[in-house]
């Protein structure tokens, strides 16, 4: 197994699993949530999600939560987590994509391109190897850096790409070792700078707008609980006919007009439906998950408890961060 620290067989691993242009069921993230691979200190999970059949890999709480946001996205149809960016200049995210057909995507140029440009190639992170030929003289070689989230995204126009970048503060955007003390706060202030500035601009360059979310400021505490529940009891299988499912829906549809909590309605008809209150929930979630039942995201959705009708919808409230950016090329 590759060592979790910058090093020649991380980096063999990383290309690996990102070089080749994947998507969907296919894709493979640089780092997987495991203890074997994410960083010591880590709360990595994985959850599968339906939509393009694999697990989605976080290395953090924090990414779980934005994971789930951007997963229940209507428009969200890929989603690349630990996303390597190139180190070289190298073919545009969406290349190779279906939907990508026909469009004149620009090249990305890389992120030691970016660093000179900005002026802080010194901070690029470098690992030495040895030559292939075994010989003892050693070289440098870049090492890349690792994104959380590229979202592909649908609108009315057509297809568009997002950057997500995410910190639990905003202030940690300007620290790289905010678990231990730092010998020189503006030393590493400015490494943080050049950091996140890189990943910006690597992506600008190709017409990708980057969001920088800090979540225990930016993300109601209700609706990232309401979200992981919803996603996590929707990943499940549930077998039941589509007549039973019609049903119940309808019945959860019911008990949302009528202030009935959800757990009562079913009682009330279990006889007559013979299915499990296990079954029951994974389909109600599904349903709010999906949007087909709209409810309260902001208060806590107890299905013992009346759901409340939405009062607002999360993507009018944290819509800007799936934003299409100006001048974007778009799909037909």
């Amino acid at each position: 197994m590759a060592s979790k620290r910058p090093s020649a067989e991380r980096l063999k691993q990383i290309l690996e699993r990102q070089s080749r242009r994947r998507f969907g069921r296919d894709y493979q993230p640089a780092i997987r949530a495991n203890r074997q691979e994410a960083p010591a200190r880590s709360r990595p999970s994985v959850g599968y999600w339906r939509r393009i059949g694999r697990d989605i890999h976080c290395l953090s709480r924090n990414e779980r939560i934005i994971a789930t946001l951007a997963m229940h996205f209507p428009g969200l149809f890929d989603l690349h987590e630990e996303k390597m960016l190139s180190t070289e200049p190298c073919l545009h995210p969406f290349e190779g994509h279906p939907w990508a057909s026909g469009l004149p995507l620009p090249t990305v140029l890389g992120t030691l391109d970016v660093a000179e440009r900005l002026g802080c190639l010194s901070i690029h992170p470098m690992i030495r190897i040895r030559s292939p030929d075994n010989d003892p003289w050693v070289m440098q070689v870049p090492f890349p850096y690792i994104g959380d989230f590229l979202l592909f995204l649908n609108d009315e126009l057509g297809s568009y790409l997002v950057n997500w970048t995410v910190k639990d503060k905003h202030s940690d955007f300007m620290n790289t070792q905010k678990r231990r003390r730092w010998r020189n706060p503006e030393e590493d202030a400015y490494r943080a700078w050049a950091r996140h500035e890189i990943e910006r601009v690597y992506y600008a360059d190709i017409g990708i707008r980057t969001v920088r979310i800090a979540v225990s400021t930016d993300i109601d505490v209700h609706v990232a609980e309401n979200l992981r529940r919803l996603f996590c009891l929707s990943a499940q299988p549930v077998a039941l006919l589509e007549d039973q499912r019609q049903e119940l829906s309808h019945l959860f549809n019911e008990a949302l007009i009528r202030g009935i909590p959800p757990y009562d309605m079913y009682e009330a008809h279990l006889r007559r439906l013979a299915i499990t209150w296990q079954s029951a929930q994974r389909i109600l979630a599904q349903d709010i998950w999906e949007r087909r039942l709209r409810v309260d995201l902001f208060r806590p959705v107890l299905f013992d408890r009346p759901l409340r009708p939405e009062e607002r919808d999360v993507f009018d409230v944290y819509g800007d961060w799936f934003r299409r950016p100006p001048c974007t090329l778009v799909s037909n």
